[in-house]
């Protein structure tokens, strides 16, 4: 047993998670990724695994070369329960990490691509990796640089392995790595309930956390994503959003371990272009991708000229979808559809390809199986049908909790009703027929003279405007009223606030609910996760009404 396994049973919420009747009930398994991994080569050796913007890889050559990499991280002195930082882009060499890492009986520390020198000390320093595979120079940022600066600060961190052309003095080369011989190796792997993936949060409120999480714990909802799609061994599945995000992570790794498909990759610092040019090379029958990658692709001229004869479904998470843009693609003889969760609790909710027009673009669908979920007020009591509140979960697909804060841990979880329940941060109401509508984070909330406006909805009508590529309601401060709604935009014409509330005032919303100012942005600040900082946001207007004088 490792010290970093005895570290998570002291810190975690493993023991009040009923491991027992998860595996009863089938809702966890007995194979890991590693077991899953063996099957497709000893069954499809040479059907195509996986395939990036350049490469394509077999099961065979993928399990090849992630052995490879195992045995070399052996031959380096890792052990079991040794942290191995993977910070590369949409390559295939971040399938054969993320598989050799758990391989070789180490924990993966996904980071995210858009992670720069502040995220990545923060999170060296906090999880103590024993190596990092990073790319030589990815979008003008040398990672690999960074972390040779780093390694004499940071004492556990030993080898730092790049990918690419070019590799720097005292850094090892990853094709080396997986060139190493494997046929005396035995893969150790990890069981599928020990906790060998390091998940990090969005960093909204702060530095990212990482968030244990197991193979079983993904199981729990990679497989009823696969059921409800329909993804089977003869889908081609195209994953646009950025490894190791949650929307493309599901269908394009977790998802064809489990049936089979094929994943086929690009980088999503690509042009919209790119994109629509990936789709026509592969012929996708469903791809994942961000909300805001979809709005973009719409307003490439002559994107109607490509095709997307192919393609049966779009799926995405995140973030809500305009409308228009939801419409745009479904005209075009696909179906969007979406899943929701937290990073803490993993998906736990799921919208069916054949529900009404009305629930795939309004809701976030019904509780996966084996998932609880109630309304909560700011008292913890449970609400009715239609009320709002800020939604919990609970179930298989749950993580154990966070690493190195205990406290975070028994704060963000709660234990209730002999379950442990995560909570989301999202205010949101459940209808009749137990859809999940959410209304936007419930910090998010605007409180404008006692009544209360939440900004998914505004932003949903107002991004059906032409001009509008991405919308941010916010709450500014105001003397009067405590807040009022700013709305931010990045457009491509001049819009005006009056061609805002024009449109909110057709569409039925009530007058409090219209922003009351409007900001032009070039760009939205993002966070590392590639959502939209309303954190941010929120401060910079709060320092422009101060400019103006309009704030003591």
């Amino acid at each position: 047993m490792s010290e970093y396994y005895d570290t998570f049973l002291e810190e975690s919420l493993f023991e009040e998670f009923d491991a027992a009747l998860y595996h009863e009930l089938c809702a966890w398994g007995e194979m890991s990724i590693g077991d899953h991994l063996e099957y497709r080569v000893d069954t499809h050796p040479e059907t195509t695994a996986v395939t990036d913007d350049d490469r394509s890889l077999t099961w065979r050559e993928l399990g090849e070369r992630a052995d490879g990499l195992a045995a070399a991280l052996w031959e380096l002195g890792l052990e079991e329960g040794d942290r191995v930082s993977l910070h590369l882009p949409n390559v295939v060499e971040w399938h054969v990490a993320r598989l050799g890492i758990f391989r070789a009986g180490l924990v993966t520390a996904t980071l995210m691509p858009r992670y720069r020198r502040k995220e990545i000390e923060h999170l060296v320093r906090k999880e103590a990796p024993r190596a990092y595979i990073g790319p030589v120079n990815y979008r003008d940022y040398d990672h690999v640089e960074t972390l040779l600066d780093l390694q004499s600060d940071v004492d556990s961190l030993e080898h730092v392995i790049a990918v690419g052309e070019g590799v720097p003095d005292g850094a090892l080369e990853f094709g080396e790595l997986v060139a190493t011989d494997s046929s005396g190796f035995v893969p150790g792997g990890l069981g599928p309930d020990y906790p060998d993936r390091l998940r990090h949060t969005g960093g909204t409120t702060g530095m990212p956390k990482p968030v244990y999480w197991t193979s079983n714990c993904r199981r729990a909802w990679t497989e009823p994503i696969c059921n409800q799609f329909g993804i089977t061994p003869y889908d081609d599945v195209l994953g646009l959003a950025p490894f190791p995000h949650g929307i493309s992570l599901p269908l394009a790794f977790t998802g064809i371990l489990l049936t089979g498909a094929t994943a086929h990759i690009t980088d999503p610092g690509n042009s919209p272009e790119e994109y629509w040019e990936r789709i026509n090379e592969v012929e996708p029958t469903v791809i994942t991708a961000a909300p805001t990658q979809l709005n973009k692709m719409k307003d490439v001229d002559g994107a109607d000229d490509y095709s997307l004869e192919s393609v049966r479904l779009i799926v995405f998470s995140g973030e809500p979808i305009p409308s228009a843009t939801a419409d745009y693609f479904e005209a075009r003889d696909t179906t969007v559809v979406s899943y929701y969760g937290v990073t803490e609790g993993g998906a736990g909710f799921i919208v069916h390809p054949g529900e009404t027009k009305a629930v795939r673009r309004s809701t976030a669908g019904k509780p996966m199986p084996f998932v609880d979920c109630k309304i909560v007020g700011e008292g913890g009591e449970t609400l009715g049908t239609g009320e709002v509140g800020e939604l919990v979960y609970s179930g298989p697909n749950l993580a154990f909790g966070f690493y190195d804060e205990p406290e975070l841990t028994r704060e963000e979880y709660q234990i209730a009703d002999g379950k442990v329940w995560i909570r989301t941060g999202d205010a949101a109401s459940i209808d009749e027929r137990g859809n999940v509508s959410l209304k936007g984070r419930v910090d998010d909330m605007i409180l404008r003279g006692g009544q209360n406006i939440f900004p998914t909805n505004i932003e949903d009508h107002i991004a059906d405007l032409d001009a509008v590529t991405e919308v941010a309601v916010v709450g500014m401060p105001d003397p009067q009223y405590g807040q009022r709604a700013c709305a931010f935009v990045v457009a491509e014409r001049d819009l005006t606030l009056e061609d805002i509330t024009d449109l909110l005032d057709e569409r039925g919303l009530a007058k409090y609910k219209w922003p009351e100012r409007l900001e032009h942005l070039d760009e939205m600040p993002k966070t590392a996760a590639n959502k939209i900082d309303k954190m941010a946001l929120g401060e910079r207007i709060e320092a422009t009404l101060r400019e103006e004088g309009k704030l003591d």
